[in-house]
């Protein structure tokens, strides 16, 4: 992931988060990034890695490759799509995955903010 001055529009710093990114979304401080590796969470306050695959480590596990990412309004939620149509919610507080479902069909998702 690259920082971008956007007055030079030059690259500023690039912070490793993993092979084939898919999402990224903002909540408070942080970034979460979506990717073949897993999720990276990322200060974005200070451009710093919290930590690199920090969502597919114990207790976490979310089965197949996350590919997109939503956040409920009060940033307490990640809700992660798959390649395998299912969707998992994270609780960020604990970094426990509470439930994973499958989709029996293409399905969107939508979270009103």
């Amino acid at each position: 992931m690259s920082v971008i001055n956007a007055v030079t529009n030059t690259t500023v710093k690039t912070i490793p988060v993993g092979a084939f990114p898919t999402g990224v979304v903002f909540g408070g401080s942080l970034a979460y990034v979506a990717g073949g590796d897993g999720i990276t969470v990322i200060n974005a306050a200070n451009d710093s890695l919290i930590g690199p695959n920090l969502l597919p480590l114990a207790p976490i596990s979310l089965g197949s490759v996350p590919v997109g990412l939503a956040l409920s309004r009060d940033d307490s939620r990640l809700y992660v799509s798959h390649g395998a149509n299912s969707v998992s919610v994270i609780v960020l507080a604990a970094m426990l995955a509470r439930f994973t479902f499958r989709a029996p069909r293409r399905t969107s998702v939508r979270v009103r903010r």
